[in-house]
């Protein structure tokens, strides 16, 4: 829920006393407490609600900034007329200083009509994100089923064309999501404010556009992505080359992920190994991928690992166990064990180039 429109609820009679971004910012929940560390309990994006009762000293009200600053919290409610006339002034010049916002409270609005509100407000949003969450995972169960040669492209073309995919026109892949996040963050992209509706896919937002607006697209999901109060510095975004039909398809997925996974913005127009190996026909190649990747995607799914992203990553990271375990935000030993595990199940050594090639091979044509 935006920031914007709590201070849009003239009910409410709240002020914004510092920079809000034009109310595009987000909380996630309005949390009352007195406490002068109220960190433990917060998740992140929390609009925390205070009247400043513990909050005497200067020191004490810069450490209460900077303790929510560091908890990613959504902002700071402050009820006035109690503990303090007016938000201290220490306060507020250190929520400037980290871009905090701070709403100022009248007595005459009580916390829990601001709990109230947004308890109303969320349950609306989250209703209408059910019905989007399950169009957009549905789709991506289907865009993978697509990507990996499970239908022939006549069938493939009218599958999505019931999802309201038109390959048949000039088309772009644009990438959406947050750096270091991972897959999980999918459910969070599967709610995704953004009118666009797409899919999840691989840990991002995919959103096949028309060539001629996949520019606006492409800037429409990076704002969505960069209100999210957890993630929104880490948002990343690209766009693969137009196309047409499944093969473009394969290929503006195959290159906008790469240019992802790189830091760029924009595909390169040059296409690379992966992207020719996404759009060749030959449906050997991609069955052998499929097998070899088949024991990792079944333990994946039986026992919610994630030995596929891991070997992908650490693939990425040219071998490095501790830039892999850094990405995931898992322990060394934890990487360790999964790559154990991979070659276990693949019959693969991982210190073997040509294993490791075939393994690169089998995660390139599956998209």
């Amino acid at each position: 829920m935006r920031l914007g429109e709590l201070l849009a609820e003239r009910g409410l009679g709240l002020r914004a006393l510092t920079d809000v971004s034009g109310t595009g910012r987000s909380v996630s929940w309005a949390v009352p407490s007195e406490l002068a560390d109220p960190t433990p309990w917060l998740d992140g994006g929390e609009l925390v609600l205070t009247t400043g009762l513990r909050l005497r000293s200067r020191a004490a009200q810069e450490a209460f900034v900077d303790r929510l600053v560091l908890a990613r919290a959504g902002g700071v409610g402050f009820g006035t007329g109690l503990g303090h006339d007016r938000v201290p002034r220490a306060l507020l010049a250190r929520a400037r200083q980290s871009a905090l916002p701070v709403l100022e409270v009248p007595y005459e609005t009580p916390f829990v009509a601001l709990v109230r509100f947004c308890a109303e407000r969320l349950a609306q949003e989250r209703a209408t994100a059910t019905d989007l969450s399950g169009r957009r995972e549905l789709l991506g169960r289907v865009l993978a089923e697509v990507l990996s040669g499970g239908f022939d492209e006549p069938t493939a073309e009218r599958v999505l064309a019931c999802h309201d995919v038109d390959l048949g026109r000039p088309h772009r892949v644009v990438l959406g999501t947050w750096a270091a996040a991972g897959r999980q963050a999918e459910a969070r992209l599967a709610a995704l404010p953004c009118r666009r509706v797409g899919a999840v896919f691989e840990g991002a937002l995919l959103v096949v556009a028309p060539a001629t607006s996949a520019e606006e697209t492409a800037v429409e999901l990076r704002e969505v992505l960069a209100r999210d109060p957890l993630h929104g510095a880490e948002a990343q975004v690209a766009v693969g080359p137009s196309g047409v039909g499944v093969r473009g398809l394969r290929a503006g997925c195959a290159a906008a992920r790469e240019a992802l996974e790189r830091g760029r913005r924009e595909a390169p127009d040059a296409p690379r190994l992966a992207e020719l190996l996404a759009t060749q026909g030959d449906p050997s190649v991609r069955q052998f991928g499929r097998r070899l990747l088949e024991p990792l995607v079944r333990f994946d799914s039986e026992h919610r690992a994630d030995l596929v992203g891991t070997l992908r990553r650490y693939l990425e990271t040219d071998g490095s166990v501790q830039a892999t375990a850094e990405g995931l935000f898992v322990h060394r030993n934890t990487v360790r064990y999964r790559l154990a595990r991979i070659e276990e199940l693949t019959n693969r050594s991982l210190a073997a180039t040509a294993d490791r090639a075939e393994l690169w091979l089998a995660l390139a044509v599956a998209g």
